[in-house]
């Protein structure tokens, strides 16, 4: 299982968190593994297909955090401030799976158009 901290810089001992500008945010373990997939076999129409399938789940993932954020403002505004740990636990697991898949998708559309330049 991967650790919390997979998707950010390293941590320095004093516990402060990096300025979003020196993380790398396109990285993650799964996003890692995934440049060592050869696409080489795909067809050009394959890889143009992949490229537009990613680049639609990338859309997708980031209209679902979107969608997150504005309904947690509107339970603040609601102040409707009590969440069951279940539910903390499913946002929770929700929103680091979405960040651990937008940068493996964003590094697969990249190999894919590149295959298509080929």
């Amino acid at each position: 299982m991967a650790d919390a901290n997979s998707n950010t810089a390293a941590q320095s001992t004093d516990h402060t968190f990096p300025h979003l500008a020196d993380t790398d945010v396109l990285y993650s373990d799964m996003a890692n593994a995934i440049s060592a997939v050869n696409l080489d076999s795909l067809t050009s129409e394959e890889a143009l297909d992949l490229a537009s399938q990613c680049e639609e789940s990338i859309a997708g993932l980031c209209h679902t955090l979107r969608f997150i954020g504005k309904s947690f403002v509107t339970f603040a505004d609601s102040n409707v401030v009590e969440f069951s740990q279940e539910t903390l636990c499913q946002v929770g697991h929700g929103i680091a799976a979405i960040s651990s898949l937008i940068p493996v998708l964003h590094g697969l559309e990249r190999k894919a158009d590149a295959c298509c330049l080929e």
